[in-house]
């Protein structure tokens, strides 16, 4: 009978352990959809779906280790699932889906102290590649250039590589890079000399000064799956979409 108890308690231990709650949605990664989705309807979309939502916002390509790690049920995106994998270098095999719900999009900015305003596409790249390293070579003062964006595989950084830049990577040697946009943000308003990559939504809520650019890079919105969504993610996603949609 005492074994027989050990056993029962194990498995109800294990089981436990390994299952999610039920109603229940741990979703990890993105700070851009936290911020553009999450933060701002979390309350409805757990009305729409029933759904009790738990949500880490540490980046795109940490969120998709924590997926693949079987640390959370869906990853939270934003840029195209393929540049994320390759960039985190996870292994494309087709497991896993992209479930779009919306877009925004990516912006560049200055500390309110520079005195540069304007900057030709030519001159962002130049920037963004390590080619202009003084703030000098634009006008501006005498003073070394910071790039200040997420790590890599972060998603709009990602973005701004693949749209902006044609796949070539922002020179590391120039960069601070941080975790999440939130952090960007908050280390960018600090930094005088510093050139900012952010999504366009964090920098109107800050003190930084936007760099209009002709090019434009769209950031998707994006939850992944582990193979075909479940019922519960399938409600998310599509109340995702509505609510997006109707903005």
């Amino acid at each position: 009978m005492f074994f027989r108890f050990i056993l029962i308690a194990s498995l109800a231990f294990w089981c436990g352990i390994t299952q999610a709650d039920p109603g229940t949605l741990n979703l990890k990664g993105s700070t851009t959809v936290t911020s553009n989705l999450i933060s701002l309807y979390k309350n409805k979309l757990q009305e729409m779906t029933g759904l009790t939502l738990k949500v880490g916002a540490i980046g795109s390509g940490k969120g998709m280790r924590a997926l693949v790690n079987g640390e959370a049920d869906m990853a939270m995106i934003s840029a195209e699932l393929p540049a994320v994998l390759q960039k985190m270098g996870l292994e494309d095999d087709g497991m896993y889906q992209a479930h779009k719900v919306g877009e925004t999009s990516v912006s560049f900015g200055v500390h309110p102290d520079n005195t540069v305003r304007q900057l030709s596409d030519a001159q962002v790249e130049g920037i963004l590649l390590g080619d202009i390293t003084n703030w000098k070579q634009v006008g501006g003062a005498d003073k070394d250039i910071k790039i200040v964006t997420e790590y890599k595989g972060g998603g709009f950084r990602t973005m701004v590589e693949k749209d902006f830049l044609g796949k070539r990577e922002i020179n590391e040697e120039m960069t601070i890079s941080q975790p999440n946009g939130l952090r960007v943000l908050r280390v960018a308003e600090n930094v005088p000399t510093g050139f900012v990559v952010i999504t366009t939504s964090m920098l109107k809520g800050s003190s930084l000064v936007p760099i209009e650019t002709e090019k434009k890079v769209i950031q998707p919105l994006i939850f992944v799956t582990k193979g075909a969504p479940t019922e519960d993610m399938k409600k998310l996603i599509e109340a995702s979409k509505d609510l997006l949609q109707g903005e």
